[in-house]
């Protein structure tokens, strides 16, 4: 099964998530809103959002489009957004 999930790349139940799924035989794209502080998991292709659109509440509305077309060229069997706020939005938008 093809997952995406977007999430803060440096917390530890990102990590544990995607390792998880990874460790089941799933393709699994982490996309992130922030530089990651360690190596994303074998086997995870990780996916930074533009440094250039960070700062500001408009940084939501850029990113919106840019997850949107990331998801669409993946087309995931799951979109999972993993904060109610920030990633959340993006999974919404999405």
């Amino acid at each position: 099964m093809r997952l995406c999930i977007i999430s803060n790349p440096n917390s530890i139940h990102t990590h544990r998530w995607v390792e998880y799924f990874v460790g089941r035989g799933h393709e699994v794209t982490l996309i992130g809103d922030l530089p990651l502080r360690r190596a994303a998991p074998a086997g995870v292709r990780y996916i930074d959002l533009p440094a250039e659109q960070r700062g500001g509440k408009l940084r939501y509305a850029a990113w919106t489009r840019t997850v949107r077309r990331i998801v669409r060229e993946l087309q995931p069997d799951v979109l999972h957004a993993h904060y109610i706020a920030s990633t959340g939005w993006l999974g919404a938008g999405a």
